[in-house]
């Protein structure tokens, strides 16, 4: 498996090259002749086939979650690099001590409001992926242990 280093933090270019059904294929063909009494082994297999998909879209909503971030993080800082000039160049004018004064605790206020709505606006987005990451994966628990409960059921 090649990884293209073009872009690195394309992740998902690195995770398309990633075939589960190919890894499950090979898993049938490694144990597809081991036979376990009272063990559907295609039962097991596709089981795992789902567990391998459920991984990769959890890791897709992660990668996915991660990217809008590093995209947001870097817009976030472009508008705070030219909001620092602005206010660089409005200080400069020159103005009595007083109403510089002023000028100086209006910016910070400004800029301390808003440095605590970019957090916020940042958790949420974190929030939002780790949320969606763990839905996936617990759905997939729970159809696997009703799998597992059917199997053991069967078994009776």
């Amino acid at each position: 498996m090649t990884f293209n280093t073009n872009n690195p933090f394309d992740f998902m270019n690195n995770f398309s090259q990633y075939d589960p059904q190919a890894m499950i294929r090979q898993m049938q063909a490694a144990f597809g002749d081991y036979k376990i009494p009272n063990v559907d082994m295609d039962a097991l297999a596709k089981s795992q086939q789902k567990n391998m998909e459920a991984l990769m879209q959890a890791n897709a909503a992660a990668v996915s979650g991660t990217q809008e971030l590093l995209k947001r993080q870097a817009e976030l800082f472009q508008e705070a690099l030219k909001e620092a000039g602005d206010a660089a160049q409005n200080m400069a004018t020159g103005a009595n001590p007083q109403d510089a004064a002023a000028k100086q605790v209006e910016l910070v206020q400004a800029a301390v409001e808003k440095a605590l709505k970019n957090s916020t606006e940042i958790s949420e987005m974190v929030t939002k992926t780790q949320s969606d990451v763990a839905e996936t994966v617990n759905a997939r628990v729970t159809e696997g242990l009703k799998e597992v409960k059917d199997v053991v059921s069967s078994l009776k």
